[in-house]
């Protein structure tokens, strides 16, 4: 949600989907970057601390996690062993920082997303639907 002067975000909407139950997560900042753009250096920010390659990479994981403990990097800026560098790799690591988020806001919740087809809930709905 907006503060009062609609100038900043201060909190998202979160929905939990097996209650639906939506709950407000208060944030410092909120930082969406779509695309890429050469002149973006916002990465090379000392107080950020990130630990970069070849001074211009994000130094990260194959889970997107970065040097940074709660930021997370995905597509282009990040840089691991075995980076596909695809539109279809960023969706992976799109993929696999949003489980990293869930995650660190639900240590309890399973260590990996499953997709309908092997995921034991979906059993009976996908039976009815072969009978």
């Amino acid at each position: 949600m907006p503060n009062s002067a609609g100038t900043s975000v201060q909190s998202i909407r979160v929905r939990n989907s097996q209650s639906d139950q939506d709950y407000f997560l208060e944030l410092d900042e909120l930082l969406v970057n779509i695309g890429f753009d050469n002149e973006l250096n916002f990465h090379h920010d000392p107080s950020l601390k990130f630990k970069l390659k070849d001074d211009y990479y994000i130094e990260g994981s194959s889970i997107a996690q970065t040097s940074v403990k709660g930021v997370y990097a995905i597509g282009d800026i990040l840089e691991f062993e075995g980076k596909v560098r695809l539109i279809a790799g960023a969706y992976n690591d799109a993929a696999n920082a949003v489980n990293q988020i869930k995650l660190s806001l639900d240590p309890d919740a399973e260590e990996k997303a499953r997709v309908s087809s092997h995921n034991n809930r979906f059993d009976k709905k996908n039976q009815e639907k072969k009978d």
